[in-house]
């Protein structure tokens, strides 16, 4: 088994692509649009196929949906864009128009170095470094770094987070990830696992009400798998300590691990297109600067976190 990891560019972008040379399975990277994840490309049961519901060229710098963005240092919302931290408030850029808010932090248009490129007959694993100073985003004075680990290996994609504080005090942060995955044209017909035992529950704004309701007999119980249909999804769900994510449709599955010690919730969307599902590991729920009781990561003095997620391709 032969891996490689080569480049090349659209629309202007620069692509790096993992490849596995024997199955023709690939993970394509952008590294200038925050590290977006653009395509995985899995093997099952001598078919590939790609998973993942992509922005067209011209749609990447204008990011209707992030799609594959990875959402750091917060995910989702921050309502009015202002929280407040150990008593001191803050303002963050606002880049929600529809309610002013922030919305799944400023990582995803950020250029991430390339620090590492290295393939073999086993794995190929890319690796990309971003780091943020005191005073270089509005309302996040904190010093932070992260390295993402891209590794496609015969098993399928992992994608592991090494995140460091480099302040002499503690901050508050929050990481996602934001894919679409797909199954053919539609998802209505697909069946979708969640095996989380409650959900956070949201007011009209989808602003958590700090309630966690269990899912059983409720709208959001898909912990057996239960089909998709027309039903509008935007939704939190915790996270078991064992378990994985799953979208199936005929005899094709699609799973998502993610770490249990700091991926505690994992959202679901699903566009009005119905034409694919977010499934995203997420280490808190919506506006978790402002509920941190909710699951807040607040990082110590020069502490460092590792965490990660992994995406199969199966046949049922």
């Amino acid at each position: 088994m032969s891996f490689t990891i080569d480049s090349f560019k659209k629309e202007g972008l620069s692509f790096l692509k993992l490849q596995n040379n024997t199955t023709e399975e690939y993970v394509e990277v952008i590294p200038s649009l925050g590290g977006m994840v653009f395509q995985i490309c899995l093997h099952a049961e001598g078919k590939n196929k790609e998973i993942l519901r992509e922005d067209s060229l011209d749609q990447l710098k204008e990011n209707p949906l992030f799609r594959g963005r990875m959402l750091f240092p917060f995910n989702d919302r921050i309502e009015k864009a202002t929280y407040v931290y150990q008593g001191t408030p803050y303002t963050l850029k606002s880049n929600c128009e529809e309610d002013g808010s922030a919305i799944h932090g400023f990582l995803y248009n950020q250029s991430l170095k390339v620090t590492s490129t290295k393939s073999d007959s086993d794995q190929a694993i890319l690796e990309l470094f971003f780091s943020s100073s005191s005073n270089e985003f509005a309302g996040y004075p904190f010093s932070i770094e992260l390295t993402i680990k891209y590794i496609l290996s015969h098993k399928g994609l992992r994608i592991e987070w090494d995140i460091s504080n480099q302040s002499s005090q503690s901050i508050p942060m929050a990481l996602g990830w934001h894919p679409y995955f797909k199954l053919g044209d539609s998802i209505k017909e697909a069946t979708l696992v969640i095996p989380g035992n409650k959900y956070i529950e949201v007011d009209e704004s989808l602003m958590p009400t700090g309630n966690k309701v269990p899912c059983q007999n409720s709208a959001f119980d898909f912990r057996q798998g239960r089909q998709i249909g027309k039903q509008d999804l935007d939704i939190a769900f915790t996270a078991p300590a064992q378990g994985a994510s799953q979208l199936k449709k005929n005899e094709t599955i699609i799973e998502l691990s993610q770490d249990p010690i700091y991926f505690k919730y994992v959202q679901v969307y699903v566009p009005d297109s119905k034409d694919s599902i977010a499934i995203e590991p997420i280490t808190s729920p919506t506006d978790a600067f402002n509920r941190p009781h909710l699951g807040l990561i607040e990082m110590e003095p020069h502490q460092k976190i590792n965490t990660w997620a992994e995406v199969t391709l199966k046949k049922v």
